[in-house]
């Protein structure tokens, strides 16, 4: 762009001259520098509530709230308004507010042996309780990603299904089940809804 070019809103492409090599990269340019955009964290134990930041300068780093993950800015705080992110266009002052989402431990995955099985989590949880064959089914203590249960013991009935009652380090509970799928030596086991 030369000095006689009038600078209008939209998407301009620069040339960005790093240590290693010459890239294209996207630049936003908005109708005026003036304009501030107020980003809400949008939840009540935040130390700061918010954060004002000219436009010009783009979005700030992703915030960060225990227990939950970030997933975007929103016109509205419930989520309900526009998306706000590089692509959004606006002449006027704006307040946006961060959307999460609740981080919930999950079984991601189970693995069955002869005589154990073992279930994966994508948080680390700790078992509270099987709620049947309870003297049948050992398990590891204390909060892992990785459970095992030990059925040595026990004789199971094809397509039981055993909830199994686990705690995040949330004290947030949470259910899994589990089916039993095969008999006598060949138990297979599999997480079901």
């Amino acid at each position: 762009m030369n000095s006689d070019t009038n600078t209008v809103a939209g998407v301009y492409e620069f040339e960005v001259v790093y240590l290693e090599a010459s890239k294209t990269k996207q630049f936003r340019v908005y109708e005026s520098s003036s304009y501030s955009v107020r980003y809400h964290y949008n939840y009540d134990e935040a130390d700061e509530p918010y954060l004002n930041k000219p436009a010009e300068e783009g979005l700030p780093l992703e915030p960060e709230r225990s227990g939950y993950s970030f997933t975007g800015w929103n016109t509205q705080s419930d989520g309900s308004g526009d998306v706000f992110d590089t692509d959004y266009v606006f002449n006027e002052e704006l307040t946006v507010y961060a959307q999460w989402k609740k981080d919930t431990a999950e079984a991601n995955g189970i693995i069955g042996g002869k005589k154990t099985f073992t279930i994966t989590f994508n948080k680390e949880v700790k078992i509270i309780e099987i709620d049947k064959d309870k003297n049948k089914i050992s398990f590891d203590t204390g909060y892992k990603y990785s459970i095992t249960f030990d059925y040595d013991n026990g004789n199971f009935s094809k397509d039981t299904i055993y909830k199994i009652t686990a705690e995040d380090k949330s004290n947030d509970d949470f259910l899994v089940s589990v089916k039993v799928t095969g008999q006598g030596n060949n138990y297979n086991w599999e997480i079901v809804d």
